[in-house]
């Protein structure tokens, strides 16, 4: 009896067991999908929660992996390649994947189509195309705040966790068919729905001179969305192996007499400013010499009524943090 016991408890630990996934690429970033399978654990961490190394970007807590892999789920889809890595399902708890926050591959900024994902439609919202998630009796629910923003440039704007869809639509005066009002459809018994929207479509700047493009077409829209104002982040971020930090808390950011390239008594230089070049500029271009790169281009968050930003970084590291082995045992 004993003997069967032991043999039961190995059989129970090596199905534990299952080599930790491999890494992936999405958007140029190194990734881990992390929990083991069957038991995969959870997290207290919410979506976009970051280190300065790490960046929680996805998870099956609410939606399974081929939802979120097919669009049918709102929130990030991981890409082909981490969809591929995800390996065996869950029995408890759920996978999340962690990206390095700092791009090792360069990617080109793709134009957004503002197409329904998945097998959703698109409706219309305060004069933004914009798509319910939830499916009806069980809408299930979200990792995501009000406000995120998603891989597709999408934000989380409104949802019927807290008031009903009566209310919300209260002040739609007469909605037409292509109305969300008209095309929420049935209501949730489990959960609540989610409507993310695109942005409102630019206006396209006239140019002065025949031939000449405006300004709206000469500057690429920024491949990394810069999240809505929180009038005071100092979240660290990382560029080139370096742990940097945005310096002026918005609306009010002051200024410096440093010059870009002098480094301070406790070894932190100071390597780029939004005095003469606007952040959407600088974070266009991803093969351009000034780009501050996709992390610190998130962490940017509000801009300046007066003054400017200055972004101060420590010294390199002395090796890449996905070389060591906290990167390659999964921790934080």
């Amino acid at each position: 009896m004993r003997r069967q016991c032991v043999l039961l408890v190995a059989r129970l630990a090596s199905a534990l067991l299952v080599p930790k996934s491999a890494p992936c690429l999405y958007h140029g970033r190194i990734c881990r999908w992390h929990g083991e399978s069957p038991i995969c654990g959870r997290d207290s961490h919410r979506l976009g929660f970051s280190t300065s190394q790490q960046e929680l970007m996805a998870s099956t807590r609410y939606a399974s992996i081929s939802a979120l892999c097919s669009d049918d789920a709102d929130g990030l889809n991981p890409g082909p390649d981490c969809c591929a890595q995800y390996g065996k399902g869950c029995v408890a708890g759920y996978k999340r994947l962690w990206c390095h926050v700092e791009p090792v591959v360069k990617t080109q900024s793709q134009t957004v189509r503002h197409t329904a994902r998945g097998s959703g439609q698109l409706c219309e919202w305060e004069g933004r195309k914009c798509q319910w998630y939830g499916a009806a009796p069980f809408c299930m629910a979200t990792e995501h705040e009000i406000g995120s923003v998603d891989d597709k440039g999408r934000e989380f704007l409104v949802s019927t966790r807290y008031m009903s869809v009566a209310t919300l639509c209260s002040d739609a005066t007469r909605p037409t068919d292509g109305h969300c009002c008209s095309r929420y459809g049935k209501g949730c018994l489990g959960g609540y729905k989610r409507l993310w929207c695109f942005p409102k479509p630019t206006t396209r700047l006239k140019s002065s001179h025949h031939g000449q493009a405006s300004l709206a077409e000469q500057h690429h829209p920024s491949p990394v969305p810069l999240p809505p104002p929180d009038w005071a982040s100092r979240r660290p971020c990382r560029f080139r192996g370096r742990t940097c930090q945005w310096h002026g808390s918005s609306p009010f950011c002051g200024t410096t007499s440093s010059p870009l390239g002098q480094t301070d008594a406790l070894n932190q230089t100071l390597l780029f400013t939004t005095r003469e070049t606007p952040i959407a500029h600088l974070c266009a271009n991803l093969d351009a010499a000034d780009y501050p790169g996709e992390s610190c281009c998130r962490e940017y968050h509000a801009t300046c009524w007066t003054g400017y930003k200055r972004l101060w970084c420590s010294e390199e590291r002395p090796e890449a943090y996905w070389e060591t082995d906290a990167w390659r045992y999964g921790k934080l």
